[in-house]
């Protein structure tokens, strides 16, 4: 019972560092290239670090110990357990949901759309990544309309818009 309550808590630790963002930012405006749409987001983004301060808040995870149990054998003593588990410090910005709020609006004001859309899965990001073409992503090329817009994955640190080729009746 006890080792069941131990995988439990363990189970319990690792899924609550699992936060990770499942969609990624679309902007869009029409006639708008990507060269020109990546210089807007940087300038929203600096705008909203600039009013938007860090506030950094720091805390610790719980401990927990496993229960020492010993057991005796031919004469010797055999003990095993008594390993303290956690105790991680968590540093967490409580402004950046904030900062990311300023940021959407800035690019609103400047008269982008501002969308989300799904973050490629493994699967998905291998079969695109084959048949990726770079040429789509060139800084000359027109931002993608999120419409088309089926899924981003990230390559290089850029993130990498995949568009929805299904046509109709096709």
């Amino acid at each position: 019972m006890r080792k069941l309550m131990i995988a439990g808590l363990m189970g319990i630790g690792f899924l609550s560092g699992c936060g990770a963002k499942t969609t990624a930012l679309v902007i869009y405006k029409e006639k708008v290239s990507y060269l020109d749409g990546n210089q807007a987001l940087l300038e929203c983004r600096v705008k909203a670090a600039q009013t938007v301060p860090v506030s950094n808040n720091m805390y610790t995870t719980p401990t927990w110990t496993t229960p020492i149990s010993c057991s005796v054998s031919s004469g010797r003593t055999s003990c095993s357990g008594g390993i303290t588990y956690s105790g991680n410090i968590i540093t967490k910005d409580s402004n950046s949901g904030l900062r990311e709020t300023v940021t959407e609006q800035c690019l609103r004001d400047k008269g982008y759309f501002v969308g989300e859309a799904p973050i490629c899965n493994a699967r998905n990001k291998r079969k695109y990544s084959e048949n990726f073409d770079m040429h789509n992503i060139a800084p000359d090329k027109l931002l993608t309309k999120p419409a088309d817009v089926l899924c981003v994955f990230y390559g290089d640190g850029m993130p990498l818009v995949v568009e929805n080729t299904i046509q109709a009746g096709g």
